[in-house]
């Protein structure tokens, strides 16, 4: 339920590590832009450990699909004025840069593309490129200076809450005004909880569900999707998984892209990489 983790098997102490991640979009953009993209990965300078979970996911979008080459790596802070990204954007516009992704928080999209608009960047083939964090009203309530955002997905779209109960249900007790990607992701958290739960009750009774059997429950389950909601996710072995939708901000909605059929995901086994990084202290 996560776009990048530890790979399995592979001990965060060991140096380096391994990390898995989902870089399925990395392959929509080869075939539609072609393999000669480049440019900015935006890393978030708040926190250690989100900008070492930025890395690692980043790391892996440059060795995909023939890999998205780094013109420019640097950190920001989330607090960072607009003032802050006139230097970015001026090396994206020396580097004749064609892409451009932010691993922290949405504003910090916001402000990149105000930013290069303000500059004049504003190539339609330009990819402006965000995950979960981006999937937020507030994206859109920017307004046209964030159209042609692309933002992934490892669950399924909000628009599409008539294909699958789980979804509507989300989307009915949690309000859609207040309904976010990391909304989604706790609430299928809770629904792999309950699924534990019940299944330990069942065999063993009320009596028998201590943090132990809970712990020993969830190593047996392969096979979770939060009743559709999300790709299928082994979850005992801590796998990524290979499922996602590609949603692009047009004319102030998030619309999907890849695969365009409602209610899918592409599940290719390519979409899940391994890649080593020494960035574990």
């Amino acid at each position: 339920m996560v776009e990048q983790r530890p790979a399995p098997g592979k001990p965060q102490n060991a140096h380096p590590q391994t990390y898995q991640a989902n870089v399925g979009r990395a392959y929509y953009y080869a075939s539609k832009f072609g393999k000669k993209l480049h440019g900015l990965y935006l890393l978030s300078g708040d926190l250690k450990s989100t900008e070492d979970s930025n890395r690692a996911s980043m790391n892996e979008m440059q060795t995909a699909a023939g890999g998205i080459k780094p013109d420019l790596e640097t950190t920001i802070s989330a607090a960072a004025p607009q003032s802050a990204y006139t230097p970015i954007v001026l090396q994206l516009k020396q580097h004749n840069s064609n892409y451009a992704q932010s691993g922290s928080a949405v504003n910090t999209t916001i402000l990149l593309r105000k930013e290069a608009a303000l500059q004049g960047l504003t190539d339609p083939n330009f990819v402006w490129d965000c995950t979960l964090q981006c999937y937020d009203q507030s994206l859109l309530a920017a307004g046209p200076v964030v159209n042609g955002t692309y933002v992934s997905l490892l669950f399924l779209p909000f628009e599409e809450a008539s294909t699958n109960p789980a979804l509507a249900n989300f989307l009915k007790y949690t309000g859609k005004d207040k309904a976010d990607g990391f909304g989604i992701q706790a609430y299928a958290s809770g629904l792999l909880l309950s699924q534990a739960v019940d299944q330990i009750v069942k065999t063993d009774g009320v009596n028998g569900l201590t943090r132990k059997a809970l712990f020993k429950q969830l190593n047996t389950i392969t096979h979770f999707d939060a009743g559709g909601m999300i790709g299928t996710t082994d979850i005992a072995d801590r796998r990524v998984s290979p499922c996602y939708v590609l949603t692009q901000v047009k004319d102030g909605k998030f619309v999907r892209v890849a695969p365009t059929k409602k209610g899918t995901f592409d599940c290719s086994p390519r979409n899940v990489i391994n890649i080593k990084l020494d960035i574990s202290q």
